[in-house]
C-alpha cells in the first residue's frame, strides 16, 4: 500500500538534507555592485554592510567590515588592488551628508571619486588617504569617472 503524506507529494523521509557549498547573498540593489576581479578568480560584492571578497575556485568567502549601514556604492580598481565603498548615511559624517551614489578608482590606483545624493563630488588621494578636491552641485550624481 502507498505511503500517505497528505497533500504533499513528498514525504519527510523523501527530502535530503543539501549542504550549500557557497552562499552569495549579493541582491542586486547596489547598481554595478558584483564585480569580477581582474584575475578571474575572485568576485567582489556588498552584503548588507559588509563587502565580500570571494574565490570561485575554493570557494572561500573574506569579508571586509567597517560600514554602519548598508553599502550604496561599490568599486574595484582596474589592478585588483583596491575596493573603494561608501554608505547610505554616516551621521557626523564630515565629507558626504547624503547616500553615496558612486564611486570609481583611476586607472593609476592614485585618486578615487565619490558621490553623493547630496550634491557633493569628491576626489579622494589614496596614496596620502586624504580628500585632494570637492564640488557641490544642485544636481543627483548617479556616476562619475
Amino acid at each position: 500500500m502507498p505511503k500517505s503524506c497528505g497533500d504533499s507529494d513528498l514525504c519527510d523521509e523523501d527530502v535530503k538534507e543539501m549542504k550549500p557549498s557557497a552562499i552569495v547573498g549579493f541582491d542586486g540593489n547596489t547598481k554595478n555592485g558584483f564585480i569580477v576581479h581582474p584575475n578571474g578568480r575572485h568576485v567582489v560584492y556588498p552584503i548588507g554592510n559588509k563587502i565580500t571578497i570571494q574565490d570561485w575556485i575554493v570557494k572561500k568567502q573574506t569579508f571586509l567590515v567597517g560600514h554602519t549601514n548598508n553599502i550604496s556604492a561599490v568599486c574595484l580598481s582596474a589592478t585588483g588592488k583596491y575596493v573603494a565603498s561608501g554608505q547610505i548615511n554616516h551621521i557626523g559624517f564630515k565629507e558626504h551628508k547624503g547616500p553615496i551614489s558612486a564611486i570609481h578608482i583611476n586607472k593609476f590606483d592614485t585618486e578615487a571619486a565619490s558621490a553623493s545624493t547630496d550634491g557633493s563630488c569628491i576626489i579622494w588621494d589614496l596614496e596620502r588617504q586624504c580628500r585632494r578636491q570637492i564640488l557641490f552641485a544642485k544636481t543627483l550624481f548617479l556616476c562619475v569617472r
